[in-house]
């Protein structure tokens, strides 16, 4: 094997071996991005590694707790992540409120009712970070949201 082809398969073995390492850690890469936040009493954090139909499907769960107030935090990454794109759609049926929106480059769904929030953050074309609060405001739950690092999350997933 002459010098050239060796740096080239050695090139290619470096620039494909981070990616490999990633597919090893499964859902633990993604623990440290489930953060503790002031006020909340975090769970352990789950997650799952599976093959299914169509591909393989990574996810990280948190749950946190403060007095009455609840919500999770999940992370999704594989083919069942895919978000619909509904930019700058607002429906409000039945006391549901719905929106899409751009926050910082990401595209952003908000659902509300009287009982729950939901905001979903698209971070690629197969990756999601979702967050289901109960008993918060969605002020407060698009504030909580916005602590935790998406364009990380992003970068880890893409």
């Amino acid at each position: 094997m002459r010098r050239r082809e060796f740096i080239t398969l050695l090139s290619s073995v470096a620039a494909a071996w981070p990616r490999a390492v990633l597919a090893q850690q499964g859902y633990q890469r993604f623990i440290p991005f489930l953060i503790e936040l002031p006020g909340w009493t975090g769970l352990k954090p789950v997650g799952t590694d599976e093959e299914r139909k169509g591909g393989r499907v990574t996810s990280a769960l948190r749950g946190y707790l403060r007095g009455d107030a609840r919500f999770n935090a999940s992370i999704i990454s594989g083919t069942v992540a895919l978000a619909a794109s509904n930019d700058g759609v607002h429906i409000t049926v039945g006391g549901v409120h719905k929106s899409t929106s751009t926050i910082e480059g990401f595209q952003v769904t908000t659902q509300t009712s009287p009982v729950f929030v939901i905001i979903a953050i698209t971070l690629g074309p197969d990756a999601m970070f979702n967050l289901f609060f109960n008993n918060v405001s969605e002020e407060e739950a698009m504030t909580i949201a916005q602590k935790f690092d998406w364009k990380g999350i992003q970068q880890l997933v893409n």
